[in-house]
Parts: structure tokens; sequence; C-alpha cells
């Protein structure tokens, strides 16, 4: 079951960059989207929150990469592959996000 959720989301992370507009804007943030139990708590979901936050503060304080900010939206799949799997799509479809991170299942 996890090995079929990691290439899900492998496939839907893949899709995304194939299809991220060439012309977009080139001011606007780089969105990633990122997935994690927050809710059933893992012992590794905050110290991995407070890294990729204080990741990407110093990487906009340094001016971004290539001159874009990064915004991360993060969002809590309360340890349900089938939560993961809508919202991976949802990050998707809806925010348009290049990446996804986290999703770690114990």
């Amino acid at each position: 079951m996890k090995q079929n959720l990691l290439r899900f989301l492998s496939v839907l992370f893949l899709t995304g960059l194939c299809f991220t507009p060439v012309w977009a804007e080139e001011s606007a943030p780089i969105k990633i989207g990122e997935m994690m139990s927050y809710t059933d708590a893992p012992r590794y979901a905050n110290p991995f929150r407070d890294g990729w936050q204080l990741a990407v503060k110093e990487v906009n304080q340094s001016g971004g990469i290539k001159g874009r900010h990064v915004e991360v939206i993060s969002r809590d799949d309360m340890a349900d592959p089938s939560v993961a799997v809508r919202l991976a799509e949802e990050l998707i479809t809806r925010e348009g996000v290049v990446m996804l991170v986290g999703a770690g299942l114990d």
C-alpha cells in the first residue's frame, strides 16, 4: 500500500512539473506543496516542519530562487493514505504547486 501511494505521488509530482506553464509570471512565487501527518504527530513531523520553515525563510531572505520567492502550502494528511492522495491532487490542481514534499509514513 505504501509503495503504491509513493508511486502515485511521484507520478503526480512529475505530471505537475511537466504541465507547469512555461509562460508563468517570472515574479510569481514558486509554490511547493507539503504534506505530513501532523494530527497523528509522528516524532519527526514537528522537526520536519521547523526545518522547512527555516529553509524557506533563509531562501526568501537571500532573494529567493532566481529572484522568485518560495511559498510552501502545507496540509495535514492525518496519517490517512486516502486523505494524502486527495490533498496531493488538490495541491497540484488547485494550488498549482510544482513539487510535493513530506508525506512521511510510519
